[in-house]
Order: structure tokens, then sequence, then C-alpha cells
């Protein structure tokens, strides 16, 4: 608080340099009952926002890493946090980033709603940039948490200055999810952006913040330009509507928040626009702000005695603007509770009720449905029938066969699972008429279905093999269909689906590449400006938990670390946040063999960006995710089946009519292990040339 008589013009907070083991620091800029300008600093204790504890940073939750959850099951609890037992207020969270923002954030989506802080909430919104990426894991722990879990994204406009838009129903959803796809695929790689255009197309059932102090509206009343923000504010509610857009008020502890905010208010209220308090968060705690920023030096390659970073953050081909260095002055954008909320607004409690009325426009499930695969013909069930009853008649015909293909086709029909297996089919049929071996793995060969449809070599009946692992009776699994196909030719297979269903039905589900070991302490060390050969020292040699005693002997002992000039300091540091950083997600990039087909275009149901393969487009989905809404295909490759494909062609120059699939299952000889001057593989039966040829 300021003395009597004064007048405050500003208070702000900086972090200092951290890695220094400096404090943070408060500034407060008045005038003075005599009218001298006067500007005061104070350090700020720990529950103010020190930061020179490093060892009080917590570890956050990780990812987890089962890869088996299916599409029906949520994903398995996170025991570290205790459940929320509090009051909980009717407020709504307005917005948190995860580290699906990629570089934003070291926050797991899924652990968002698990954090007490968050729990207190009635609603909480997650809007990452240009990103539906962590919106499943999200929502469905908010559900299980009793929060109403608010899915949108934040999308950066060709003026410079990013907006938050909210799903308010499936309907505004789907929009968003064009939309983002549009974001990614029209523009160069790495480098979306949204154009008003394409926002007018996409408006429908959506509500807008104006994204607090990095949006365009703050920019705009920052620079005194009013006219332009009052047209931007104008044009915002001519597209979404007066009642869908909200005026974002953050108390951030900017230099020139109180004058900005003051301004924005006034400007709301003569536009007619609801203002509530909210902004990006993008840290749990003011303690975690060192790992947050240090994430944000490693994404933009900005080393920690800079402000800017050296990594482009617009493509030369659009269109160049101002833009605000992406490190934060401070380490305020943390999740505060609610009561933490209501002290920080203390003066205008209505922003913070006025937080409500954004989950009160939201419906409570604006998740999509589940996707349908394309319709393969029009009487799905009679085709499948008819395929397995085409094959084993040429079978040995036994009444067991019979009642076993039969319980297997009622089970397929009574889950509506046809077409899953029609269109596995007819992969594999293109395949084989294109000369491409291929070969059925895992649990699809427990099927004597999957068997006569030619999706696998292993017959399931003769070898008693048990269809309940691959589809139980009570449809509480979805059949898992793997294929190897040659390597070399994986990428035509995945070329016919395209080309069958459409380049808008067929995507990659997404790989999250995350920072590893070795590779987030080389990452955290570039930024402290540690020398590559230290670096290399330390990673190599210091594994597991690094205590500060150890490496304090290793520094020590070693010249090229004594000797480096850098402090102590950094090199704690260094493995501190590593550890911290460690399993945040870094990038996506295309699954090595998930592919997902849909009758409705992908993007209405999840966005579509491009991977790094070159025209491969992949899902903002992991397979975790993209199993509660699609049906995934693995078309996966086993270098085996190019060097049978090859060993069959070398035969077919003596042998038109060869095929490897022909090769006896049961005759050992053609897997019996090699003996001095004998061949692999080769019956004894064979003929002269295909024993050559081998």
């Amino acid at each position: 608080m300021s003395p009597a008589g004064d007048s405050l013009l500003a208070v702000w907070r900086e972090s200092g340099e951290w890695w220094q083991d400096e404090p943070a620091l408060e500034f407060i800029r008045r005038i003075d009952e005599k009218g001298i300008l006067r500007e005061d600093q104070r350090v700020l204790d720990a529950s103010g926002g020190s930061f020179r504890s490093p060892e009080n940073l917590v570890a956050r939750l990780l990812r987890s890493r089962d890869d088996k959850v299916e599409h029906w099951c949520r994903p398995t609890p996170l025991p570290e946090l205790p459940e929320f037992s509090g009051r909980r207020s009717p407020y709504s969270l307005l917005h948190l980033n995860s580290g699906y923002a990629f570089g934003r954030s070291a926050m797991m989506a899924e652990s968002l709603a698990l954090y007490p802080e968050c729990q207190a909430y009635s609603a909480a919104l997650l809007a990452d940039p240009f990103s539906f990426c962590g919106a499943i894991e999200f929502a469905y722990r908010c559900r299980d948490s009793g929060i109403q879990p608010l899915i949108g994204a934040t999308f950066e406009i060709e003026e410079g200055g990013e907006l938050v838009l909210i799903a308010r129903s499936k309907r505004g959803y789907r929009n968003l999810s064009r939309l983002i796809s549009e974001c990614h695929l029209d523009e160069p790689r790495l480098f979306p952006m949204c154009t008003w255009e394409r926002m007018e197309r996409h408006s429908e059932d959506v509500l807008c913040l104006t994204g607090g102090d990095c949006g365009p509206l703050n920019h705009l009343v920052a620079r005194a330009d009013f006219d332009r923000a009052e047209l931007l504010l104008d044009r915002l509610v001519g597209l979404y509507g007066e009642g869908n857009v909200f005026v974002q008020i953050e108390r951030s502890f900017l230099p020139w928040e109180m004058r900005v905010e003051r301004q924005l208010l006034d400007l709301a209220e003569r536009r007619r626009v609801t203002s509530v308090a909210g902004g990006p968060i993008t840290h749990r705690r003011r303690e975690h702000f060192p790992a947050q920023d240090m994430l944000v030096c490693v994404e933009t390659l900005c080393a920690i005695d800079e402000v800017v970073g050296r990594k482009p953050l617009r493509h030369e081909s659009q269109p160049e603007v101002l833009q605000a260095p992406r490190r934060a002055l401070n380490g305020e954008r943390f999740l505060r509770s609610p009561d933490e909320l209501s002290k920080l607004f203390f003066d205008r409690p209505d922003l913070v009720r006025n937080t409500a009325l954004v989950a009160e426009r939201c419906d409570s499930d604006v998740l999509p449905w589940r996707t349908q695969l394309p319709l393969f013909c029009a009487d799905e069930p009679e085709l499948l029938r008819t395929l397995v009853s085409e094959k084993a008649r040429e079978l040995p015909r036994r009444p067991e066969r019979a009642a076993r293909l039969k319980m297997e086709i009622e089970c397929i029909l009574r889950n509506r699972l046809e077409g899953h297996f029609l269109v596995a089919w007819d992969m594999c049929r293109w395949a084989r008429e294109h000369g491409i071996v291929l070969s059925g793995r895992g649990s699809v060969v427990d099927s004597a279905v999957a068997y006569c449809l030619g999706l696998s070599r292993i017959d399931a009946f003769e070898h008693n093999l048990h269809f309940d692992r691959f589809l139980p009776a009570d449809g509480s699994k979805r059949p898992d269909i793997d294929i190897d196909f040659e390597a070399r030719r994986r990428e035509d297979v995945r070329g016919y689906l395209v080309g069958k269903y459409g380049d808008a039905h067929v995507a990659t589900v997404a790989a999250v590449g995350t920072y590893g070991t070795r590779g987030i302490v080389r990452e955290v060390g570039k930024v402290m400006g540690i020398p590559q050969e230290s670096l290399s020292y330390l990673v190599k040699r210091l594994h597991g938990s690094v205590t500060p005693e150890r490496l304090d002997v290793a520094i020590d002992s070693k010249p090229e670390l004594r000797d480096s000039g850098i402090p102590k300091e950094r090199f704690r540091w260094v493995f501190r946040l590593a550890e911290l950083l460690m399993e945040v997600p870094r990038n996506l990039r295309s699954h090595s063999s998930g592919v997902v087909v849909s009758r409705e275009p992908i993007s209405d149901t999840v966005p579509v960006v491009h991977s790094g393969a070159e025209g491969v487009k992949i899902l903002q989905w992991d397979k975790r995710s993209a199993k509660h809404f699609f049906d995934k295909f693995d078309v996966l490759c086993l270098r085996g089946n190019d060097v049978l494909s090859d060993t069959q062609d070398r035969v077919r120059i003596q042998s038109p009519d060869f095929s490897a699939e022909d090769l006896p299952l049961d005759d050992e000889n053609v897997f019996r292990t090699m003996r001095a001057g004998e061949l692999i593989g080769v019956p004894q039966s064979a003929s002269p040339a295909m024993r050559q040829a081998h």
C-alpha cells in the first residue's frame, strides 16, 4: 500500500536472475504528496515469489506410459495428490496452458484437474495454442474430479496477439477443430496462424476471450490506440455475439498493467461487454517459474542471459508484426486457488464472479461422438458372411469349425464391428494383388474369421487359440488388427487407404515426443551457457538423482569443469530443472503405424496437422486419446517380409506360381535351424529352381 496522499501509478514484479540466486523484487511507482515521482522496491519473500530455494521445486505428475489403455477406459488414477475435500467455489478457471502448449508450460494436461488449486473451481478451461492435444486427458480428469471441463484453444491472429476461443457445444467443438486444422494445414508447417476469414467461417457456438496481456486488445490499449481497440472489440462482438465475448483482465504484476486495466474496463463497459478475471496460467506455483522459464528458453533458442530467442516466431511468408518476448517478466502466471484469486481482485470481486458466466454458456459435454467407419457396402454383414464362407469351403469341413466361425461372426455383428474387419480385409486384398507380402501379428491370430479373411496366416481353430483374447463377447474391447507389410511398401498401403476413402478421412495417429534424460540435460545446459564438452562429460557420467554433494565432487575433481568459469550454481540448476522437465511434451510426430479411418472428415473430431514426413497428416491425439473416438488400424512393417518378398520373386523366375504364403506351416524343414551345408527355410521337397534361388 502507498502512503496516504500518494497517487499510485504502477506496481510490478520481476523475477530477477533466479539462476544467479537473485530474489524476486516488487517495484512501486507513485507520485507522493509533494508531486514528486518516486519508485520504491522491496525483496519478496517466498510467499511473494522468491525463487531462492530450488530444492523446494516439487515433482509434477508424470505422463502415464501405459500403451495398453483401451478406448473405453479412463486413464488410470494418479495417486500422488490427495483428493479435494474442501468447499468448491462457483468460479471458472480461465485459462490453463499444459505441456501441449509446447514450450509454454510444464504442467501435464492429465494432471491439471488433480491439483487442489484447480479442484476448488467448478469449471476450468484448457486453451493451448492451436491445439486440442490434451483435450481428452484434461476433460476426463475434470469429470472424475467433479469439474466442468471447458475446451478451447489459443489463436494468434495476423495482426499479432492471441485470442482464446471456447467450444460452447459439440457444434462449437467441431468448428474449433476445423479452425485449428485450417490454421495448421493452410500455413507453413510449425507456423500456424489464424485469419479473420477463417474465424468467420467457424464462429458458430463459440465463445471468445480477449486473451489477457497476450491478447490483441491489450496490445492496442497499451499503445494508446483506442480507436482500433474499439473497432477490434466491435468486430469480435459482431462475429461471436454480444453475450459471447469476454474481456479478460489479467493481473500478473506487469509495469503497464494498472493503466491498461482501467482503460479496458472502461472500454468494456461502454461497449456492454462482460469483463472477467483471467489470463494464461503456465505453471502451478510461483516456485515453479524457473522450470517454465527454462522451457521457454529451450523452445525459443534463448540463452539464460537473453530476453529474446533466436528462433523465428513467424515464417518469412507471413506478415511481420512486433511481438513481445516469450519469456515472462515474473512468475505471477501461476495457478491460483479461488481464495487467492479473490484476494488478487479484492477491489473488483465482480470480475471473479463473472467467470461463472463463461461456464454457464457452455454445455457440460462438448466432446464429439465416436466416429463411424466408412460404409463399405450396402449390406456389410452379408458381405462378411460371404467372404468367410468362401474361405471356409476350402478348409477341412468339421462341425466344430463351423460352430467356431458362427460364434465369432455373431460376436462381430452383435458389436457392429463388421466394417472394421472389411476395411482390414480390403487393405490386405489390395496389398496381395499388388505383390506385397504381409502377415498378421498379435491377438488378431486368435480369430478364425481373421484367418478366413486373410488377415492372419495362423488358423486359430486348428491351433485352439482363444477368440476372447482378441474380442471379448461383452464388447468391452475393440479389435486390435495389426498387419505387417513389407517396409518398403507400407506407404503404398497407406496411400491406398487415402485414395479409397479420401484425404480428409484418413490420417496417422500422433506420437508425442518428450524430453529425455540426456537430451534435456544438454538443452538446459546450452541455455545456461555451459560448454558442450562439459555437458558431454556430465551426461555420460552422472546418472539418476544427482545430489549437490556428488555434483560438487565431480566439478572439483574435473579440470574442464572446475576451470570452466561456470558457477557451480548453474550446474546445480541444470540437473534440478532437467529432472522437472523430463517427459514434458516437446513435439508431435507421426506414429510408426497407427492409421485411423473415419466416415466423417477427421477434422470434425480432432484437428489434423502436418507431420515431419512429406504428405503425411497426423491427428493431434496420441493413440491413448484416439482410441476413445476412432478405430485404429496398425499398418506395420517387418523387414523380414521384404526378405521373403525378394526370395519369392527369385523363385518365381523358375516357378511363376510360387507363393511364400503356400509354404506349409507344419513342415519342420521350412523352419529348421541351419547346419553346415544346409539351406534355411527350404523344404526338402522344394524344386531345384527354388533351392537355387534361395
